[in-house]
């Protein structure tokens, strides 16, 4: 028998149906828009016809009322969307790079104290040159007959510590760090009892509290997020490593490993490039002396210039390891910010607040290290905003600034008085729109008003 054939699920009384239903609908907003269309029609004519019988005052009187209305419309209730900047002084910041390539972040930094290196790296580092232990005899044998050194970092917990033997004539230098699109620099600070700056680099799509606890990271989340030049210099340098993996030692560690191993090297090689995933942290031990002279060129250029960012946080995470207690805290130490000719000036601990959903700060001009009080960070930013406030708490702001969309276009001493002036006329038209008082007669036969 052939095959009974299948039954389409629409028959055509189905697809009449469905016909009929677009048409009425069809018909239904046809009407409805004739007939607004009309309405609306029928309101200008109406307005029209009115303003026609009305003497040349009355209609001078309503156009003058309406144009204060919409004026004062435009100058309290329709805020308009403002550039403003700023200078701030903090102890830490976070932000996220939305360039469309790749940017230079740190510029060269000669003569570092140490550099603390936390993260997975995806390709081995290679050390060459004369190994040595001077706390493991067994170790220090070994390193003795090597000319080179693998050290594989392989997880996010994985640590690498170069210090120089002789800091006081040290030559370990960052030459360059880069960043590309979309990657988050977080807990940027500088520990002033330290000289020593901070900062962990991550992807901007993870949560703000990566860094915090890389243990829990996944490998197929290890995204790359920019790279790291390091020159070592021709002096010895003392290398501590810990969740590392040496394969010509034949040490291998686990995620978990927290045992250090501390070694000497005089290198031979004079640079190494790094490239980071996600999360990497750095701690950097600045050179004292060039940090203490505020007005040195080279430390006003430690950082670059002119990034293009969002999502700028001066705050941070106060946590208990309970959700519920975690508090949020400003790290903002003073700073001024403008809007139009209004200023505006931060204590310590207040929060800069920008509405949410609005574009915010979305350039850092400049980054530079204040050794002076109060000692932190200094940034000059740049963004647009419908208003910004100031307060030690982000729901309770005590000060803000609300431009008018008025006050855009036109200085606030004009719009004062515009208002001035447009006050005074209606006090004298309105009176020509208010009917008259019917006259009455007296008993005497005259009339009274």
């Amino acid at each position: 028998m052939p095959p009974t054939p299948k039954r389409s699920h629409f028959s055509t009384q189905h697809i009449t149906s469905i016909l009929y239903g677009i048409q009425r609908i069809s018909i239904i907003l046809a009407t409805w828009l004739k007939r607004s269309v009309w309405g609306l029609t029928l309101v200008f004519l109406r307005a029209i016809n009115y303003l026609k019988k009305q003497k040349l005052d009355r209609i001078l009187a309503i156009v003058v009322f309406a144009i204060s209305i919409v004026i004062l419309l435009a100058n309290y209730v329709f805020l308009g969307s403002y550039n403003f900047e700023g200078s701030l002084t903090v102890r830490e910041m976070s932000f996220t790079y939305t360039g469309q390539t790749e940017k230079l972040f740190l510029n060269t930094i000669r003569s570092i104290q140490n550099l603390d290196f936390q993260g997975k790296q995806p390709q081995a580092l290679v050390l060459t040159g004369k190994f040595s232990s001077k706390s493991d005899p067994v170790l220090n044998q070994k390193l003795t007959q090597l000319k080179q050194l693998t050290i594989e970092l392989p997880h996010a917990t994985s640590r690498l510590i170069l210090t120089p033997a002789n800091r006081n004539k040290s030559e370990l230098s960052i030459l360059e760090l880069h960043l590309l699109p979309d990657s988050s620099v977080n807990q940027l600070a500088y520990e002033p009892k330290k000289t020593q700056l901070s900062l962990c680099l991550q992807a901007a799509s993870l949560p703000p509290d990566t860094c915090l606890f890389p243990e829990g990271l996944r490998d197929k989340f290890a995204n790359p997020v920019g790279s790291l030049r390091v020159q070592l210099g021709q002096r010895a340098l003392v290398v501590s490593l810990a969740g590392v993996n040496l394969p010509e030692l034949n040490i291998r560690s686990d995620a978990e490993a927290s045992e250090e191993l501390l070694l000497e090297v005089e290198p031979k090689n004079d640079e190494f490039l790094l490239p980071l995933l996600t999360p990497t942290s750095l701690f950097i031990q600045l050179p004292v002396a060039k940090v203490a002279q505020s007005d040195a060129n080279d430390v006003a250029e430690w950082f670059r210039r002119n990034l293009d960012v969002t999502h700028v946080n001066f705050s941070r995470l106060d946590t208990t390891g309970k959700v519920k207690d975690e508090l949020q805290i400003s790290t903002i130490l003073e700073g001024k910010v403008r809007m139009g000719a209004q200023v505006m000036e931060l204590q310590p601990e207040q929060f800069l607040i920008i509405p949410p959903k609005e574009v915010g700060i979305r350039r850092l001009r400049s980054i530079r290290i204040h050794p002076n009080s109060p000692q932190g960070l200094q940034t000059l930013i740049s963004g647009e905003t419908r208003g910004i406030a100031v307060g030690l708490y982000p729901a309770f702001p005590v000060q803000k600034i609300e431009p008018s969309w008025l006050s855009k276009h036109i200085s606030q001493d004009a719009v004062n008085a515009l208002l001035t002036f447009l006050g005074a006329l209606n006090g004298i038209l309105l009176p020509r729109l208010l009917p008259e008082s019917p006259q009455k007669p007296d008993l005497s036969g005259n009339t009274k008003a």
